[in-house]
């Protein structure tokens, strides 16, 4: 009896482990595609920035800049963090992830500033927007990619209980609002030709991600502190 629990318990620790290094192969693979697509929707929104000369473009480029750095400091993280204890972790490193989610909250915040820094003479000193048609395009292209990646990422964070892909998520889902609301706005520039919209649009966009910056530092905070739910 006593060796029938043992075998019965032993296979339970076997599919644990099976399991745990499922998860961490799944988050491996969906933050290491989330690095990949976000350096190329920067590539793409800078772009856009060049073609149309909008400071609201240049403040989703700006964002997009936060997406990829904190994409590679999480990718560290999970690697990390998947680290078995040892003598100076005796609990292991899974604490890591919340370092990561604070240190991309505060990348956002940084960005924030730089976006208010961009768009706060436009609203001042507005300039003509030039292939306005192709820049539209281009962000809606990279916002509709962006949309997907960001489910994929909250969903597979939560399956498997991975703050770092949920805050790797979430900055891509606010990149989704920012980029329809930069082209709700420059549609409305193109269509009133009102170019002080483009910075006013800009600084709107630089308010959304401080919001978003401040919350995930402040779950950052609380999950190292042990907060409680």
């Amino acid at each position: 009896m006593k060796k029938a629990l043992n075998l019965s318990e032993s296979a339970k620790i076997k599919k644990l482990s099976n399991t745990a290094s499922k998860d961490h192969r799944r988050r491996l693979a969906l933050i290491s595609l989330s690095l990949l697509t976000g350096a190329l929707l920067m590539a793409v929104k800078f772009y856009a920035y060049r073609l149309t000369q909008s400071s609201a473009i240049l403040s989703d480029a700006l964002e997009s800049i936060i997406n990829v750095v904190a994409s590679t400091f999480a990718l560290g993280s999970i690697l990390l963090a998947a680290r078995p204890p040892d003598e100076n972790h005796p609990y292991g490193h899974g604490k890591i992830e919340f370092f990561s989610a604070g240190f991309e909250g505060a990348l956002i915040i940084v960005a924030a500033f730089g976006i208010f820094r961009a768009g706060i003479p436009r609203l001042f000193a507005p300039v003509p927007l030039e292939q306005l048609h192709i820049g539209l395009g281009l962000l809606i292209g990279a916002s509709f990619i962006n949309l997907i990646l960001g489910l994929g990422l909250i969903r597979v964070g939560k399956q498997t209980d991975s703050i770092t892909l949920v805050a790797d998520g979430k900055p891509l889902m606010a990149d989704v609002y920012t980029s329809v609301g930069v082209v709700t706005g420059l549609i409305l520039v193109k269509l009133t030709g009102w170019l002080w919209l483009d910075g006013l649009i800009a600084c709107l966009v630089g308010l959304n991600i401080l919001t978003t910056g401040f919350s995930l530092v402040r779950h950052s905070f609380h999950g190292l502190m042990d907060a409680a739910d």
